[in-house]
């Protein structure tokens, strides 16, 4: 039987920071090595227990780096991460012709009914999705 209290404490920012210290040794040890410009602080994308909004927190802290005049623009924020206490199991390739096929508009409305919660989470994390590219489109035009 599973300790209360001991998961109590693992489900807290201040445990998920030092596990994720403790445990990920080559991780850190690539992030020490990194050139300071690409480095970012060190942060969870922290949510307790819901997947989607794991998922948004870490769209919603992305850092996003853009260099004027030039024509391909990439960023990866080295320093966030998902917590690992209730991580994210799932090993389902998303369906790539779905976003090729349609707009997020698209999508939205056709998760909008909230049938069940695949359909909920789904209208959620494409609501995120498109947050996080609406703040990419603005971080461009300025």
């Amino acid at each position: 039987m599973a300790n209360p209290v001991k998961t109590l404490v693992k489900g807290t920012y201040p445990a998920q920071y030092l596990l994720r210290k403790r445990y990920l040794p080559i991780s850190a040890q690539r992030y020490e090595s990194m050139p300071p410009e690409e480095k970012t602080p060190l942060r969870l994308a922290w949510r307790s227990g819901d997947k989607v909004r794991q998922i948004r927190s870490m769209l919603r802290q992305i850092r996003i780096v853009t260099r004027p005049g030039r024509r391909f623009q990439v960023w990866i924020d080295t320093g966030l991460s998902f917590p690992a206490f209730c991580p994210m199991t799932d090993n389902i390739p998303p369906d790539y012709s779905l976003v090729i096929d349609h707009s997020i508009g698209e999508l939205k409305k056709m998760y909008a009914s909230g049938e069940n919660d695949v359909y909920r989470n789904n209208y959620q994390v494409l609501c995120a999705v498109e947050e996080y590219l609406e703040r990419i489109e603005s971080r461009c035009s300025a």
